[in-house]
């Protein structure tokens, strides 16, 4: 007897293939399996099984790569719900639950098998607050105690530097049952932990380690919540805080965000009563506004910072001073080596070292905004000051005021002083801020965008088109235009996006500003997928 398997294949196509198999081929839903695909031998993932095919000629399963499926129901259904928030095939959030080397023609044994997830009746959300990640992790370390006497737990974090220092305490604290998952190990490395890691682990990744979950996940928990890197940047676009929300209510799961302060959209749900805070009594770092207005704003280096560091280090202390532009063509000489040589014409008994070669002995370091690699260092010096507020301030975006914010409240943490921050324009909003409750400033932000009508109180959609050719680029963004605007009184664009070229690459930009229904995610979902994109990249941004 001759079995009907409905298989997909890691393609653009958004597309099931009938491929028949014999009785004596155990074929079931969730395994990988090997097939003749126009001539070549293909990966296939069969989605389910079938009596009957509209097909006359199907061509036969050419073997099979696993002992038992390597995905459940449990995962098909939440690559299902993806499906439905994100404008993706389902094919396409299943083949990343895939570890790199099961994407390829490799036999896969046994795996141990997985208990059944125990379900919380009600799932929790919980936001701690805690500018320490010690004292974070000290409100979250008992959970995870707790958590994995009866199944697993994932904790996400958004760089490598982070993932390291979290692990070393990880492992102090739970010897031998701790499993990484991330892009910088090999293909091999990342199996075995794979492997190893489908039952009663604690998992720690970043962003793609969500989606390697075993079965009997019992706990997911984010650190830096606000981070930037948690979103996808590569198609399938997506957030990890939106789809860690998915997985929590689709299993029945606890969820934990955590870090120095929420995403705006995180405190919208606090406010909501969606999620719990948790936060401690903490002392507030204070921050010293510096009013360039009678200066020359001109100079990197003017009178009022030659003062203040001349100060700081004649009384013998350390400054870091923070500058946010990189040495290239384009920076003509106001990058950081040419801070550094202004510097040293005023200051040239002093050792101004970058904040890569840092060490005791340097006096003044300077440092772009990769300091936040090192957050989790916990390093602390005496004084610091940003020179470039008002450059992050100008940038076209209506996210940049909280971006800002979220970053000098970072790095508050670096200085045992008051952190010193530069602008010519102190009457701006952001400022009278700075030193109050920070729940005044969420909420003086929130009521703005609710004013304006942008995210987290309407849905932005940005839909980002790139290719090396303009004019062909500009014509497919003015038709996709054309096709939405029936769907959506809100749209704009093309437009320049910002950079108009970077790597080689034209870049246009249509927004859509809706209220996010159902009903309109879906026409947007089948416009974008049924658009036509021959050699343009689209991605697509949901605020």
């Amino acid at each position: 007897m001759t079995g009907i398997a409905k298989v997909i294949l890691p393609t653009a196509l958004d597309k099931e293939f009938d491929y028949s198999f014999s009785e004596s081929q155990a074929v079931e839903k969730g395994m990988r399996v090997e097939v003749d695909f126009r001539g070549r031998k293909s990966l296939g993932l069969v989605v389910s099984l079938a009596r009957q095919s509209k097909i006359k000629k199907l061509k036969n399963i050419s073997g099979i790569l696993d002992a038992q499926p390597l995905l459940d129901n449990q995962q098909f259904s939440f690559a299902e719900a993806l499906s439905r928030y994100y404008p993706y095939s389902l094919g396409e959030f299943l083949f990343m639950m895939l570890p790199p080397y099961l994407k390829k023609l490799h036999p896969c044994g046994s795996q141990d098998r997985r208990r059944p997830n125990q379900k919380c009746n009600l799932p929790s959300t919980k936001f701690i607050k805690a500018n320490d990640v010690m004292e974070r992790y000290r409100q979250w370390r008992s959970l995870v105690n707790e958590k994995l006497k009866s199944g697993s737990v994932l904790i996400c974090l958004p760089q490598s530097s982070y993932l390291l220092k979290v692990r070393d305490l990880l492992e102090r604290d739970f010897p031998r049952r701790v499993k990484a998952l991330h892009s910088h190990q090999t293909e091999k490395e990342f199996f075995q932990n794979w492997c190893q890691s489908r039952q009663n682990s604690l998992i720690i990744g970043m962003r793609m380690a969500l989606f390697y979950y075993p079965a009997d996940l019992n706990l997911m928990i984010i650190e830096e919540e606000d981070s930037q890197h948690y979103f996808q940047e590569e198609k399938p676009f997506y957030h990890l805080r939106e789809a860690a929300g998915l997985l929590s209510k689709n299993m029945g799961i606890d969820l934990v965000l955590a870090g120095n302060n929420p995403s705006l959209v995180t405190y919208q749900r606090i406010c909501d009563n969606q999620i719990k805070l948790i936060e401690g009594v903490e002392e507030t770092k204070k921050i010293n506004l510096i009013d360039l207005g009678g200066s020359l704003r001109k100079k990197i280096v003017g009178p009022v910072l030659i003062e203040l560091l001349g100060k700081t280090l004649g009384s013998g202390k350390t400054a870091v001073v923070l500058w946010n532009k990189k040495d290239n063509p384009k920076s003509l000489g106001l990058g950081i080596k040419g801070l550094a040589a202004r510097l040293k014409l005023q200051f040239p008994e002093a050792r101004i070292d970058s904040w890569e070669k840092r060490s005791l002995n340097s006096r003044i370091v300077l440092a772009t905004v990769e300091i936040l690699s090192s957050l989790y260092d916990r390093e602390v010096f005496d004084a610091g000051f940003l020179l470039d507020t008002d450059a992050m301030l100008g940038r076209p975006d209506y996210q940049v005021t909280f971006d800002t914010y979220l970053y000098i409240k970072k790095l508050g943490s670096f200085f045992r002083e008051p952190l010193s921050v530069f602008t010519v324009n102190p009457q701006y909003y952001l400022f009278e801020y700075l030193n109050q409750d920070w729940r005044q400033y969420y909420q003086k932000e929130l009521n703005l965008r609710k004013k304006m009508e942008l995210p987290p109180c309407k849905l932005l959609v940005k839909i980002s088109l790139r290719s090396k050719n303009e004019k062909p680029l500009l014509k497919y963004a003015q038709d996709l235009y054309n096709n939405l605007k029936a769907d959506f009184a809100e749209i704009y664009g093309p437009s320049p996006d910002h950079p108009f070229k970077l790597r080689d690459k034209y870049r246009y930009l249509i927004t859509i500003k809706t209220e996010g229904s159902p009903q309109q995610n879906r026409k947007f979902t089948e416009k974008i997928a049924r658009a036509r994109r021959g050699n343009l990249q689209l991605a697509v941004q949901l605020h």
